[in-house]
């Protein structure tokens, strides 16, 4: 796999391997860091994130709008309701458009569009930029998956974005596929 710890702007540790080493009565725990890996590095900003999300629902209403109006709003407020197939048309659509946009990034950088904006990307544990398949497959199919659940989509949607108000500011979905937001230098 392919190393990008370059580009991420590195937090100065207190203590280095040559000063615990030096120090006869440190006390060195393995696992001690909450984030596995040999560095730290500084997570993104709560603002930043939800800038680089904004960006990015911004960039799908342009083309959503457009084909929700085209394809699905004469169904809107019949009794038969949205037909299977076009929700099922409606999904393969949307994560089409959403590698369109955001696949070469994502794959390259692990970035957005909006994150590339803000100035963040999607790092691993190891701070290493994750596959596209783990980004697509672990880290945004299972949720939009649950949104789609009436009634429990909306909340787990919710609990899902409040988790970034923990202190490893991981949102489920960051949990869920290993990854976190890093800034970009």
């Amino acid at each position: 796999m392919r190393r990008a710890t370059s580009n991420v702007r590195q937090v100065s540790n207190t203590a280095t391997t040559e000063n615990v080493m030096n120090d006869e009565n440190a006390d060195v725990r393995e696992g001690e860091n909450d984030n596995p890996g040999c560095e730290e590095y500084e997570l993104a900003g709560r603002g930043q994130r939800l800038a680089a999300t904004m960006i990015d629902g911004l960039i799908g209403l342009f083309i959503g709008v457009p084909v929700y109006f085209f394809f699905l709003a004469k169904y809107v407020g019949t009794e038969s309701g949205l037909p299977l197939m076009y929700i099922l048309v409606s999904v393969v659509f949307g994560l089409a458009f959403f590698l369109l946009v955001h696949g070469y990034f994502l794959k390259e950088n692990g970035q957005t569009v909006g994150k590339k904006v803000v100035g963040i990307r999607i790092a691993d544990l190891y701070n290493d930029v994750p596959s596209l398949q783990t980004l697509i497959l672990m880290r945004y199919l299972p949720i939009w998956i649950v949104t789609m659940i009436p009634l429990i989509g909306g909340m787990v949607s919710l609990v899902d974005v409040l988790f970034i108000f923990k202190d490893d500011r991981r949102c489920i979905h960051d949990i869920i596929a290993g990854t976190r937001v890093v800034v970009v230098e």
